[in-house]
């Protein structure tokens, strides 16, 4: 019969089984612990979202003529916006993506992202954060056409 040890956690100080400390710390404080949890995912940048003022589609990412239809926080949306962030560092998936709310005149998005990531054979850590993506104005190549083209004029002149 095996027994494990029971040590506190070197931080907190709370008795966590020996087998799944994380270098001393428990799985909260190791989560806590910049060097032992470097950040998942880099959200440094601006994130840009291109959509059409006229129709209302938006830009697909990596796809110079795509644009889409989707609704204000809808899947679709979401799937878009999910493209732009870049894959998270370190084996980590991103597990839960959900809509913060945002004055609809501000031209932004926020999400916010859960991400796990395995620490050790027995340990997994998640954490959340918010991604801000900021909605550009760009004519699609059908309305800029539309735009350009000059209006058809009549004109009657009496003799």
């Amino acid at each position: 019969m095996t027994t494990s040890a029971t040590i506190g956690c070197c931080v907190c100080g709370t008795p966590v089984d020996a087998s799944i400390l994380i270098h001393g710390h428990c799985a909260s404080c190791a989560a806590k612990d910049k060097h032992l949890a470097p950040p998942m995912i880099d959200l440094d940048r601006e994130l840009l979202l291109h959509k059409c003022d006229r129709c209302g589609r938006y830009r697909r990412s990596g796809q110079q003529h795509s644009w889409v239809h989707a609704e204000d926080e809808s899947a679709q949306l979401l799937a878009l916006a999910l493209k732009l962030i870049q894959r998270p560092k370190h084996d980590a998936a991103i597990t839960d993506a959900r809509f913060l709310y945002t004055e609809p005149h501000s031209r932004r998005l926020k999400l916010k992202l859960t991400l796990s990531s395995d620490l050790g054979a027995t340990a997994t850590l998640q954490r959340s954060c918010v991604a801000e993506i900021v909605v550009h104005p760009m004519a699609c190549a059908e309305c800029a056409r539309a735009a350009a083209k000059p209006p058809a004029r009549s004109a009657q002149v009496p003799l």
